[in-house]
């Protein structure tokens, strides 16, 4: 019984890590992408021509930016999903864990201070 308890609260902790893992995720997408437009309008853009061509070029590529990344999160978040799915209370779940927070805690830094 008890084991079943720790299971239970083990698969617990672990979707909820993973849900916000999820939403921290589509959250760093909005992000990058805007961090890409930036640099594209530092480096490509002209100064004059700033509301013409290069305006739509900017979203074409943060749309292929998002449709890009979004895929990589699927696939990520589905791997990652049922990589916890099958390991659930082991160190490699927890490394992953870790890896992918720290990862995304690095991209919010980078945000906060840029």
């Amino acid at each position: 019984m008890l084991k079943k308890l720790r299971n239970t609260g083990t698969g617990l902790l672990t979707t909820v890590l993973w849900l916000g893992s999820v939403v921290l995720g589509i959250f760093e997408i909005i992000i990058l992408r805007s961090w890409i437009q930036s640099l594209y309008a530092m480096l490509f853009a002209m100064p004059a021509q700033r509301y013409g061509q290069q305006y739509w070029d900017s979203v074409t590529l943060g749309n292929f930016t998002v449709l890009i990344l979004g895929i990589l999160a699927v696939v990520f978040f589905v791997g990652t999903g049922e990589y916890h799915a099958r390991h659930l209370g082991s160190s490699g779940s927890r490394k992953l864990f870790a890896w992918t927070f720290g990862i995304q805690l690095l991209i919010l830094l980078a945000y906060s201070i840029a």
